[in-house]
Parts: structure tokens; C-alpha cells; sequence
């Protein structure tokens, strides 16, 4: 990588790299970061590793420092904390809705948010259910049901539902013509 290039992004790479590799338990010394860093490869001296996390910190980064004869760094807050991607890995687990293997995958990603340390912990104490759905296109079908995809195929079912529950006298509501609007046509 050229050497212009190499230092505009080394602070995105060194941030990314304590992000997902370290946590309160499971921090990196200063050799580590160096080593990581060249695998991108981005030489850079233990001098401008300290000044660069010390960017970090003043710009915000939660990025604790364990000094010793070999510093050591770590991120001290993430995105989520480990409970709540618990009760998310276990959402997913338990949802009948999504295919195994979507379901799998999705874990994978909800782990990653905490960092691989905590995260291959808690890929290993949550199993997915077997009893899971086959149809891939479900998942597909929730997106464009909220993202407002096909929402004139959505109106026109529910109009034709609740105008069978009229006729029907399941329910005793007035619905107006349009759900969406609440208006009458």
C-alpha cells in the first residue's frame, strides 16, 4: 500500500482491529496492535501507535489503556452490551420464521457485534431450534412487507379481509374503506 494511502486509513484499520479482537478480558498489547496493523500491511513504530490511539481517545473512542512494561488496549464500551445480544441470538434461535441457515448466519453477525472474544463465547451457548421453517423467501417476503415494497398487494388483502369479516359479522367495528388512510372511497 502506498505510503499516503497506508496513513489515511491506518486510524479506521487500528479502531476496526481493537473493535473486533478486544474486550475488558481480552485486551492486545502493543506488539499485537504493530503485528495486526503490518498484516494490512501498515508498518508503523510503537511512538505512532500510542499518538494515534491517543487521536482516537481525544476524538472520542472509548479505548482504555492498561499501562505497564507492555501496555495494553482494549475497547471499553461496544454497540450493544453482552445481554442484549443474548436476547437477540435467542430471538433468532427460537423464530420459526427464519430457515436454519438464515438463523445461523444471523447469529454469526449479532456475536460480531461484540467483538470475536465474546462473541465465540456466545455463539456456543446459544443452539438454534430445529424445528425452523424451510421457505428461504419468507425472510424476503418480511422485508418488503415493511420496507413498503408491494404495499398495494398488502392493501387490496387486507381490504378484501376485513370486507369478509363484514360480511361474515365476525367483528361489530365500522372499518373505513382504506386501513391505511382511514378514509372511505
Amino acid at each position: 500500500m502506498p505510503r499516503n494511502s497506508e496513513q489515511k486509513i491506518k486510524l479506521l484499520i487500528l479502531y476496526d482491529i481493537l473493535r473486533k479482537n478486544t474486550d475488558e478480558n481480552h485486551p492486545m498489547t502493543t506488539k499485537e496492535i504493530v503485528a495486526a496493523l503490518q498484516e494490512y500491511g501498515i508498518g508503523v513504530s510503537r511512538k505512532t501507535l500510542y499518538e494515534d490511539i491517543d487521536l482516537l481517545v481525544r476524538y472520542g473512542y472509548d479505548i482504555i489503556c492498561i499501562k505497564g512494561r507492555n501496555n495494553q488496549y482494549f475497547v471499553g464500551g461496544h454497540d450493544f452490551e453482552r445481554p442484549e445480544i443474548e436476547v437477540l441470538l435467542n430471538a433468532v434461535s427460537a423464530s420459526k420464521l427464519l430457515t436454519q441457515a438464515k438463523s445461523s448466519v444471523l447469529s454469526e453477525k449479532l456475536a460480531e457485534l461484540l467483538g470475536k472474544p465474546q462473541g465465540n463465547e456466545l455463539k456456543n451457548t446459544v443452539t438454534v431450534t430445529s424445528n425452523k421453517s424451510d421457505n428461504e423467501r419468507i425472510y424476503y417476503t418480511i422485508d418488503a412487507i415493511t420496507t413498503g415494497k408491494n404495499t398495494q398487494v398488502i392493501k387490496e388483502y387486507i381490504k378484501n379481509q376485513l370486507k369478509k369479516d363484514k360480511e361474515n359479522m365476525q367483528l361489530s367495528i365500522d372499518y373505513p374503506e382504506d386501513p391505511f388512510t382511514g378514509s372511505k372511497e
